[in-house]
């Protein structure tokens, strides 16, 4: 009963508003909800392919330290994800859509400031270095559209 102590103590208004807000419903198809989970489990895994790449082929301690930033921080989204027990997409029905869809939305914009924060803890770097992080950097955006 958290939820309801919570709306309680809040203005009546907001209250209000906060509990004639409708259920969730629904829409997609069990088959489509498992299709989504494939390309967030997909997106992740090749987020974390091009990464470890890019670490075994940067020379730089900059781009070292650029690469073990997205390293850490792709470890920890594939926990969450695992957390989530979405992984399993045998286990997921249609009524799972909805969370499913807000996990999705929710990884893919991490995976776009995971790219961010590669890039401000890279800086400047030389030409070629710059090519390699773009690389990575494509991917992970792409993987999040």
């Amino acid at each position: 009963m958290t939820i309801l102590t919570f709306t309680n103590s809040l203005h009546p208004e907001l209250r209000d508003a906060a509990r004639n807000q409708p259920t969730l419903q629904a829409i997609l198809s069990t088959e489509e909800v498992q299709a989504r989970l494939a390309r967030l489990d997909g997106a992740m895994r090749l987020a974390q392919e091009s990464t470890d790449a890019l670490a075994a082929a940067a020379t730089s301690p900059t781009l070292k330290d650029a690469t073990a930033l997205a390293q850490h921080l792709l470890g920890r989204l594939r926990t969450g994800w695992y957390a989530s027990g979405l992984w399993s997409s045998d286990a997921v029905t249609a009524q799972d859509a909805a969370e499913v869809e807000s996990v999705e939305d929710e990884l893919f914009f991490r995976l776009r400031s995971i790219e961010r924060a590669t890039r401000l803890r890279a800086g400047e770097l030389p030409a070629a270095e710059a090519q390699l992080l773009q690389a990575l950097c494509d991917t992970l955006s792409s993987t999040a559209l």
